[in-house]
């Protein structure tokens, strides 16, 4: 099962000129173990290992960040989790639902074509965002017309990205945040420049945001917030 935010990220890149990038960002040490859990629902039938890879750059991301995170696939029948930092066995973690779907799913909701993800409802408990694979795909091929062009050094994987938005997509809901930053893994429009930060593994939560999320994950722990909960029908992108 794979969890989605119910927030959405503009598809368009924007073909400036990159800066440098430091290709080996320091991470941060991580403090208290806060954690949460993470159920896949693999609707774009993405095979395991590029699933598992996937959630390997989410959960790196969330780890930088102070937060251990453990996956697990819906279609597992078994229900084996599996860690994917820090702590291997968090007890009763808050768990965060992600579908991964296709864009079939945004023209009947009236989202915009280059809308990459949502996190349906509003307010501080949301456990449910969906990420839309094939917009991923199409992110991937605008940028290797950018590094055609030459205006890109080097280019993210596909499953680089798909981990990094799973991320964002979480990250809206766990930030509870109705719009997007204007640095960092929140922003709303991806340019050529972030999309080389995801490439070199640079591209994060801000420092602020990092405290926001771990707070929140502790917050949700203690209330025993689950996905169990009834989600808003509501649905919020951005």
């Amino acid at each position: 099962m794979r969890t989605l935010h119910s927030r959405s990220v503009a598809l368009g890149v924007a073909l400036a000129g990159l800066g440098g990038v430091a290709p080996n960002a320091a991470a941060r040490p991580a403090e208290a173990q806060a954690s949460f859990a993470v159920h896949i629902t693999n609707y774009a039938q993405i095979t395991a290992k590029e699933l598992a890879d996937a959630e390997r750059v989410a959960a790196a991301v969330f780890k930088r960040a102070g937060v251990a995170t453990t996956w697990m696939d819906v279609s597992d029948l078994t229900g084996t989790e599996h860690a994917s930092s820090g702590d291997p066995n968090p007890a009763r973690p808050p768990l965060i639902s992600v579908h991964i779907q296709l864009s079939s799913l945004a023209g009947p909701l009236g989202l915009g074509d280059r809308v990459m993800g949502l996190a349906p409802g509003a307010g501080p408990d949301r456990t449910l965002v969906y990420v839309f694979y094939d917009r991923v795909k199409e992110l991937v091929r605008r940028q290797v017309a950018g590094q055609f062009r030459g205006d890109i050094l080097a280019g993210a994987g596909e499953l680089q990205i798909l981990g990094e938005m799973i991320a964002h997509e979480i990250g809206h809901v766990l930030l509870d945040m109705p719009g997007h930053s204007e640095t960092g893994i929140m922003r709303g429009g991806w340019n050529l420049k972030d999309l080389q930060d995801v490439a070199y593994g640079s591209l994060f939560f801000t420092a602020q945001q990092e405290r926001v999320i771990r707070a929140e994950v502790a917050r949700r722990a203690g209330a025993g917030i689950n996905s169990n909960l009834a989600v808003n029908s509501n649905l919020a992108s951005n």
